[in-house]
């Protein structure tokens, strides 16, 4: 397996996710509107309908979400710590195509100290016209910074003050989705970005070697982006044994999605509450965080939130040391993305990853697949799996029940066959499967309608 296909690695404090894809992924027009706040949050809008298949309808609205992750760190806090002011952040495929077209937030920014292990991040917002397009995608990324302090015994002072934006931009794979949200990770620390006194005079440096050393993909050469908010499904009405579990055991209560991840959770608020699976089986290599329900904030409904950590590299010889955080996104409920008044008791929801090929004639780039028996809002039956395009017109799904989900050889797939396509902006919003092969324990409809969660 090359780091290309990988779904999730750790790398010295890089979490990356849903790696390859070719190309910015740009499909129809451009977007229309203004950016609002740095808040990462849920969106709203009208469900997009399909004639004549019982499938559930999207409710994701036409709000894409980026989010920008900064990881510093090469030593602890100390005096003559530099910290970094980044007051904004935007994605480009030129100086005249550009999002955000406006000033995000406050205008205040983050300030990252660059030798201490933090987590720093930016978002911003973006409407995309469902009309027309069906994502946004950028390649460059042009990192600029506003200040770097430097702390001292009294406080901070200010070593340079002004504009450093680097150029050429930083290569970058990122497309923005209707509803959903989209992290590029980074490193960034005091061996990448730092200050130089000549003459007198003090300005930034930047070592762009180093920083592709640490932050790009060895096969792409860039920084590539993943889907970082999850669709989350409670199985807490499903029997233990058809769970999946968590790595010590425990039947696990909600299996979460992202169509570049998959996770699972148990309880809430604590450090391993919340498990991403790895591109194998080895449940000892599965990365541990923590999963946290929705709340409310000034009176606003906001997503609940995971974040994935990783033992502090300060004092590795410590296993009950402190863990850092390396990744944090948001996750929503189904009932709160898909509306199901025309399918009440059953639904095939295909996800679309970051990359979102189409046709995709590589298995490892398709769709995950989730099918699933409801009774209410409750989930009483789930399996899973991936669907792939072999054409613009056809192609194939296979699935497995959700218990098996950690294992490297799942046995008795479900396999068949998927057609009659329903597009939109050049994308896959809807069709038809045909399971031609099927255990006796199949709890599903052989034919039907799936959805593409879009």
């Amino acid at each position: 397996m090359t780091l290309k296909k990988a779904v999730w690695w750790v790398l010295a404090g890089l979490i990356v996710v849903g790696c390859g894809g070719e190309g910015s992924g740009l499909t129809g027009g451009s977007t229309s509107g203004t950016t609002s706040g740095t808040t990462s949050g849920s969106t709203s809008g009208s469900t997009s309908g399909s004639t004549g298949r019982a499938i559930p309808d999207s409710k994701l609205g036409n709000v894409a979400t980026m989010q920008f992750l900064y990881l510093s760190g090469q030593g602890r806090r100390a005096v003559d710590s530099k910290i970094a002011q980044i007051t904004f952040a935007q994605l480009q495929n030129s100086s005249a195509d550009f999002v955000p077209r406006e000033q995000q937030g406050s205008g205040n920014g983050i300030r990252v100290q660059l030798d201490g292990y933090t987590l720093n991040s930016l978002s911003f917002e973006e409407r995309i016209d469902l009309n027309t397009t069906a994502a946004r995608g950028f390649a460059q990324y042009p990192l600029s910074v506003s200040q770097i302090d430097q702390t001292t015994t009294t406080g901070n002072s200010t070593l340079w003050l002004g504009n450093f934006t680097i150029s050429p931009p930083l290569a970058v794979n990122a497309r923005l989705f209707p509803g959903r949200q989209t992290t590029l990770q980074m490193k960034l620390n005091d061996a990448i970005l730092d200050t130089q006194t000549v003459g007198g005079v003090t300005s930034p440096t930047f070592n762009r070697t180093q920083f592709e050393s640490e932050n790009y993909d060895p096969v792409d050469n860039r920084i590539n982006g993943f889907l970082s908010d999850h669709v989350a499904f409670d199985l807490r009405q499903m029997a233990a044994a058809d769970r999946p579990s968590m790595s010590g055991g425990a039947p696990a209560e909600r299996i979460l999605f992202s169509g570049d991840a998959i996770a699972l959770t148990s309880g809430t608020d604590a450090n391993g509450s919340f498990e991403v699976l790895p591109a194998t089986a080895d449940v000892t290599t599965r990365f541990r965080g923590i999963f946290r329900l929705p709340t409310q904030i000034a009176g606003r409904d906001v997503p609940g939130t995971y974040v994935v950590t990783e033992p502090d590299p300060r004092v590795p010889s410590d296993p009950n040391a402190n863990t850092l955080t390396a990744l944090q996104g948001i996750w929503r409920a189904h009932t709160d993305v898909l509306d199901y008044s025309r399918t009440p008791q059953f639904a095939m929801v295909a996800i679309p990853n970051h990359d979102d090929k189409f046709p995709t004639p590589d298995a490892e780039d398709g769709m995950q697949v989730v099918i699933y028996n409801l009774s209410g809002s409750n989930v009483v039956a789930m399996w899973q799996g991936r669907i792939r395009f072999t054409n613009t017109t056809t192609g194939l799904v296979e699935c497995w029940s959700v218990n098996q989900i950690a294992n490297a050889t799942p046995n008795n797939p479900a396999i068949g066959t998927i057609s009659n396509f329903e597009l939109k902006n050049g994308r896959v919003v809807a069709g038809d499967f045909n399971f031609t092969v099927a255990p006796g324990a199949f709890p599903f409809p052989r034919t039907g309608g799936f959805r593409a969660l879009r």
